[in-house]
């Protein structure tokens, strides 16, 4: 299931979450977290790749009462509309015959993700990418920079806990993004080591050899290879963009280089050295 908490993609999340999700959710082991939880349930059941908001004035309406909401990583709290929206996704994904296996792919669970492993115990897969290719990706996408780091929610529950340095008041977009980056890296770096069982790899060594770097990633987290996996594999790579899952394989390692101006990769750099090594990865 591809992204089942991104807002970006699936708007009724905000919505049965009570949150507008500009910030990441800051959830930890222990936390009470009821939609959250129902969140997961439902995409580790295999969910669905629908919408609610099917209407466009509904959508409407939808969006203006997002706006309205903080731009915070709570969801600790009960939303008036998760009850409505819960009941029918739950209810929709029992109803299905259960997958075999199921594969969830986040990238907005960076600051929740030992809440998730501690809460579900799935096997957890962390593919590390080059810094810097990631900041060119948010930067050609116009991602808003997040953790938010006035979000008083990261500043009370995040970064008392681990090792990131003080953004500079005034700092640069680049900057902004690069040290939203460091923060999502180190706090997955401090729940993996917390956890000890995640299997890592890097985006790179996959790109290296994508069907034999796969297959050994497949035997490691103990799922079967198919001929549909090849087949997968083989038409994701051609052209795409946004959140199209195709990209040309041999474009991606090192799209840093081509894309940030050198004002850019010395801002970035400036910020991300500041953290720890062993969460960002070499710069070069």
């Amino acid at each position: 299931m591809n992204e089942p908490d991104n807002p970006l993609l699936r708007r009724w999340v905000p919505v049965a979450l009570g949150s507008n999700f500009e910030a990441l959710p800051v959830v930890e082991p222990g936390d009470r977290a009821p939609h959250y939880e129902r969140l997961w349930t439902y995409s580790f059941l295999g969910g669905g790749a629908g919408t609610l908001l099917r209407s466009a004035r509904l959508k409407k309406r939808v969006d203006a009462w997002l706006q309205e909401r903080p731009k915070v990583g709570r969801v600790l709290v009960e939303s008036p509309a998760g009850p409505i929206v819960w009941s029918i996704r739950l209810a929709a994904a029992q109803a299905r015959k259960p997958p075999r296996v199921v594969v969830v792919k986040s990238v907005f669970s960076a600051l929740a993700a030992e809440w998730v492993a501690v809460t579900f115990t799935p096997r957890v897969v962390w593919v590390k990418r080059h810094a810097l290719d990631v900041l060119a990706s948010w930067m050609r996408m116009d991602f808003r920079p997040v953790p938010d780091p006035n979000d008083p929610w990261l500043q009370e529950r995040v970064l008392p806990k681990i090792a990131a340095p003080p953004l500079e008041p005034g700092a640069s977009r680049t900057k902004q993004v690069a040290w939203a980056i460091g923060v999502q890296s180190v706090a997955l770096e401090a729940a993996a080591r917390s956890c000890g069982n995640w299997i890592e790899v890097t985006h790179e060594d996959l790109l290296a050899n994508p069907v034999e770097q796969s297959q050994a990633l497949f035997s490691r987290a103990g799922l079967e290879w198919s001929d549909s996996v090849d087949e997968y594999l083989a038409q994701s790579n051609q052209p795409g963009e946004g959140f199209d899952l195709k990209r040309v394989w041999g474009d991606l390692p090192g799209r840093w280089r081509r894309e940030l101006s050198q004002e850019q990769i010395d801002d970035a750099t400036s910020v991300l050295s500041a953290f720890p090594v062993e969460a960002i990865g070499s710069l070069d």
